[in-house]
């Protein structure tokens, strides 16, 4: 466990390179991360960062340090039906993230509620409180251009 310590993108990236559990690239679990972009930024460093999930518990909406750039490539690497979910701590946490991933993603994802949600075959993300969701999930039409982000609409 990671008590009290400060963890960065070059720490990150050599425990995502070294450690053998990192070499299955399945499902990746953190609980109440301080940053979720110093992740992102990490496995974006690597070679064939693939993930089938990445789970962050406990997420408090100062966690979301991200740039867009960062996250819609972290996502767009990932497998077609990918899920990056956030667990959010508080009902606070849970309306201010969504209040922010709406205006910043709004460009590259499109937000949904359940039960109109079709996650088959898509990269998304989840934002949860208790039994509430949010989800926001990779527009198709995202490509990117020397590390920037242009729609093909």
């Amino acid at each position: 466990m990671f008590t009290g310590c400060t963890i960065t993108v070059k720490n990150a990236t050599k425990l995502i390179e070294d450690l053998p559990i990192f070499q299955v690239k399945e499902e990746f679990n953190i609980f109440n991360p301080p940053s979720m972009n110093v992740w992102a930024k990490a496995f974006n460093e690597v070679d064939s960062p693939i993930l089938l999930d990445c789970f962050l518990e406990c997420v408090a909406s100062s966690a979301f340090d991200f740039d867009l750039d960062t996250l819609v490539k972290f996502v767009d690497n990932q497998t077609n039906d990918f899920n990056f979910f956030f667990g959010t701590p508080t009902r606070t946490d849970y309306d201010e993230i969504n209040i922010l991933l709406e205006t910043v993603l709004q460009t590259h994802f499109e937000a949904f509620e359940y039960p109109g949600f079709d996650a088959d075959e898509k990269k998304y993300l989840t934002i949860a409180f208790q039994s509430e969701r949010r989800y926001y999930w990779l527009k198709c039409n995202v490509v990117h251009s020397n590390s920037l982000l242009m729609s093909t609409e």
